[in-house]
């Protein structure tokens, strides 16, 4: 067999060929010019029923000033990020390609692979990434990996199959109980145990990760070029098998993570160091402080007593680096696949997603955000307290339009729902950019995407230590003798949730104060 030519069988999660740019398609252009239609078809026949609403000038006010301040945010992302694909990381990309041109090569990579319960099509793909990106780069290869006997048989079958004579060796970690966390330290400690280099390249991946061709070898220079760059992380997509809305909705939100990243990466950081594909500098992720921080990172919360994170790996790995006052970079054109099969309730699926990504991000965020914007960079602080104000900006628009809907104009939700068409449109021109091709599915799915996310965080705010994850045998922080505990957080909820419409139905004037005449009577005075 040809060692530089391997064939995959065809299957649902065949992996498509991945170059940066943008895939335009004739039907994909036509059912954008139907939306916009669509749209202004729709803007024509109902503005005069819209008067009504637009007289409703507090409404408008308010849904202007988060408006404002919301678009703006995202504007100040958006240039950000160009300002990175187009002027930063260029000059970085060349400097990189003039590196390896001139001879540079790390001595060996190191792969720390957690794997357990994988399909043996998806484990195929995994490592088939890691031989043809070992191949690309020339040098020897060490993968450690963790995963249950089933998956130690797949990959050796793998392995023997396709690279029998590679320069390539495999660490076993038998992982006898589903806790992640535990099998990352277990593999960083066999790694120190070998004691490599301060600067050997450390690469972090989990089982149904694909590497695409050439990642790694874009990826690897930079830590020669930047000696304060402790770690990296690289575009993303996935690849759904058996659910088309799962693949859309995964599509932008990549797409989002895409611009997001790239805005970050210009201060230096980024919001997380993904667990499906992220590379380390040694030096950093074989300490002591690093792994006891991966296995045992835990929280205090005033309701729940203390509690160990589940999930959320690539939070903590972070936020070690973050202590540190490390540098990390974004690599746009380096690209790793993730591979999933969506059984079961689609929009089931979607909310528990939603609950682990929202309980891991909160569970973070608020220890970070205590550092202060001195250590963790005024940009980045900033980014992680708008992540929490979000959750109440995202549903006053929707409860402000439902309110004057309800009470004074009913056409106002037919004009919000207008404007909604128009601005997601908009928001998704730039993530068709991001994206890599026109998805006319983009404007609905992000008004989906912000009342879900927006949703789950405002539940999962009060139920930190709360956390379900499917593939790691679903261990949840429950029980009945938790029952006052959740009791409470339920209230607490409501008590928010009844703050928050209060709060803009005075605002909108949907809801008046009483007069003091009217207080007077009631009280009997």
């Amino acid at each position: 067999m040809n060692k530089d030519i391997i064939n995959c069988r065809p299957d649902p999660l065949a992996l498509p060929d991945w170059k940066p740019g943008f895939d335009f398609r004739w039907r994909d252009a036509l059912e954008l010019f139907l939306y916009v239609g669509v749209v202004v078809i729709f803007s024509i026949e109902g503005s005069i029923r819209f008067e009504e609403f637009w007289r409703e000038r507090y409404v408008i006010v308010s849904l202007a000033v988060i408006g404002i301040w919301r678009y703006s945010w995202w504007l100040l992302h958006l240039i950000r990020a160009l300002i990175y694909h187009f002027y930063v990381f260029p000059k970085i990309r060349v400097r990189s390609d003039r590196l390896w041109a001139g001879g540079w090569r790390p001595e060996q990579i190191i792969f720390m692979v957690c794997s357990y319960k994988e399909q043996y099509k998806v484990t195929e793909k995994m490592c088939l990434g890691i031989i043809r990106n070992l191949r690309n780069l020339g040098i020897p290869g060490q993968i450690y990996i963790s995963g249950t006997e089933n998956d130690e048989k797949q990959i050796e079958a793998v392995f023997r199959h396709y690279a029998p004579d590679d320069d390539i060796k495999i660490i076993f970690i038998r992982q006898r109980i589903p806790d992640k966390r535990i099998a990352i330290g277990q593999l960083l400690r066999s790694v120190s145990r070998h004691t490599p280099r301060a600067d050997v390249p450390v690469v972090f991946m989990d089982g149904d990760t694909a590497i695409a061709p050439g990642c790694l070898r874009k990826c690897v220079p930079l830590f020669e070029l930047f000696p304060d760059v402790h770690a990296l992380t690289t575009h993303e997509k996935a690849v759904v098998e058996g659910n088309m809305f799962f693949q859309k909705w995964f599509d932008l939100r990549f797409a989002q993570r895409h611009m997001q990243f790239q805005s970050m990466a210009l201060s230096g950081k980024v919001l997380t160091l993904t667990g499906r594909l992220s590379v380390f500098r040694a030096v950093k992720v074989l300490s002591e402080e690093f792994i006891s921080t991966i296995e045992n990172d835990s929280l205090s919360h005033w309701l729940w007593g203390s509690f160990r994170f589940l999930s959320g790996d690539d939070k903590s790995s972070w936020y070690a680096l973050v202590k540190q006052g490390a540098r990390m970079l974004y690599v746009p054109d380096a690209m790793a696949y993730t591979m999933d099969k969506v059984e079961g309730n689609t929009f089931f699926r979607i909310w528990r997603n939603t609950l682990r990504w929202s309980g891991n991000s909160l569970r973070n965020s608020g220890r970070v955000i205590a550092m202060g914007p001195r250590k963790v960079g005024l940009f980045t602080w900033w980014c992680l307290v708008d992540q929490r104000l979000s959750t109440w900006t995202c549903l006053s628009g929707p409860l402000a339009i439902l309110g004057v809907a309800l009470v004074k104009s009913p056409y106002s939700a037919l004009a919000f729902v207008l404007w909604i068409f128009i601005s997601r449109f908009c928001f998704s021109c730039v993530l068709f950019f991001y994206g890599g091709r026109i998805d006319m599915t983009f404007p609905f799915l992000l008004y989906f995407n912000q009342l879900v996310t927006a949703s789950g965080k405002m539940y999962i705010l009060f139920r930190l230590p709360l956390q379900r994850w499917t593939n790691r045998s679903d261990v949840e922080y429950d029980g009945a003798g938790n029952l006052f505990k959740h009791v409470v957080a339920m209230y607490i909820t409501i008590l928010a949730l009844s703050a928050l419409i209060l709060f803009v139905g005075l605002y909108t004037r949907v809801i008046s104060f009483p007069e003091w005449q009217s207080v007077r009577i009631m009280l009997g005075m």
